[in-house]
C-alpha cells in the first residue's frame, strides 16, 4: 500500500486481487520438504498450537519422531493433530535460516472512499463471514476487531467478506493507520484467526420488513459497499423506514445525499404508498 498503489489503482493499473483458498491444508515451502527429507530415521517434525492472548501461537519442534506421520504428509516424518492441521490451513510450514516457522500468503490493499476518515481494505482471504459486523470501542472485543481497534486513530471497523472498513479518527495519517492495520491482519490469522462472524439481522420480520430490505439488499446496498460502507434495515413504523448506516457511510459528509436521494427515493418509488421517508438511527 501507498502512494504508488493508490495511483496505479487511480488509473486503472492495479492487477486483480488474486484470493488465496483459506480452506486448503497445511503447505509445505520447499526448504521445510527438502529438510524433512533429509532427516534421519527416528527424527521428525511436530507442529502443534498453543493458547496465547488473542489466539493460539504456532509451535515447531524437530529431534526424536512423536509418532506416525499425518496422513496428508506421508511419508514425510511430519506429525501434527487434526484440530491443530485445520486450524492452520490456508497457512506455509517454512524453514527460514534454520528456522522453522509459520508463513501466510496475504495482500491487502486500501483505498480511498467518499468518506475522507474511511479507508476501505482489501485482502486476498476473507475477513468477514455472514452478514457484515460493524464494531465500534464499545461492549468487550476479542479477535481481529479487538487488535483493529486497539490501534491508535481507529474509531469503528466493518467486516464484509474480504474487506475492512476503517474509520478514522479525523486527520490521523493515512500512512500510518496502512502500515498497523496490514500488521494487525497478518498477526492474527498467524495466530489462526478466522474470518469475523456477522451478527444476525435487527427488527421484527414481516411482510413489508421483508419486501423493504429485499429491496435495499439488491438495489442500494451494492454500491453502498462499494463505498466502503453498508446499510442495515433496523425498522419501518407508521410509513417511516429507519436504516443504521455503517462504516465509511457512518460520518461520511455525503450521508445525508445518500439517503434522500438515493435510499429514500428508491424505497418510495418501489413502496409508493407505503413509505413516506427514510431516517438513518
Amino acid at each position: 500500500m501507498g502512494l504508488f498503489s493508490t495511483l496505479r489503482d487511480a488509473l486503472g493499473l492495479q492487477r486483480p486481487l488474486q484470493m488465496h483458498d483459506h480452506t486448503a491444508p497445511l503447505a509445505l515451502s520447499d526448504a521445510a520438504r527438502q529438510r524433512l527429507q533429509s532427516l534421519p530415521d527416528g527424527s521428525g517434525v511436530h507442529v502443534e498450537t498453543v493458547e496465547v492472548l488473542n489466539g493460539r501461537a504456532v509451535q515447531v519442534t524437530e529431534g526424536d519422531s512423536q509418532g506416525p506421520p499425518a496422513p496428508e504428509f506421508d511419508p514425510l516424518p511430519l506429525t501434527a493433530s487434526d484440530a491443530d492441521l485445520d486450524l492452520l490451513r490456508g497457512r506455509t510450514l517454512d524453514l527460514r535460516d534454520d528456522r522453522w516457522l509459520i508463513s501466510l500468503q496475504m495482500e491487502l490493499r486500501g483505498r480511498e472512499t467518499p468518506n475522507p476518515d474511511g479507508r476501505l481494505y482489501m485482502a486476498s482471504r476473507p475477513l468477514g463471514s455472514g452478514r457484515p459486523a460493524f464494531v465500534t470501542p464499545d461492549g468487550e472485543l476479542t479477535g481481529l476487531p479487538a487488535r483493529l481497534l486497539a490501534i491508535d486513530g481507529v474509531q469503528s471497523v466493518l467486516f464484509r467478506d474480504n474487506t475492512v472498513t476503517v474509520e478514522r479518527v479525523p486527520d490521523t495519517p493515512w500512512d500510518r493507520l496502512d502500515r498497523a492495520v496490514d500488521a494487525a491482519i497478518r498477526e492474527h490469522f498467524l495466530l489462526c484467526g478466522g474470518p469475523v462472524m456477522g451478527t444476525e439481522a435487527r427488527g421484527a420480520e414481516g411482510e413489508l420488513h421483508t419486501a423493504v430490505r429485499q429491496v435495499i439488499e439488491e438495489r442500494i446496498a451494492p454500491a453502498i459497499h462499494r463505498d466502503g460502507g453498508d446499510i442495515e434495515l433496523v425498522g419501518i413504523a407508521d410509513g417511516v423506514v429507519r436504516v443504521a448506516l455503517t462504516g465509511a457511510c457512518r460520518s461520511c459528509p455525503a450521508s445525508s445525499a445518500t439517503l434522500q436521494h438515493g435510499v429514500e427515493r428508491t424505497l418510495k418509488q418501489a413502496f409508493p404508498d407505503q413509505v413516506e421517508r427514510v431516517e438513518q438511527v
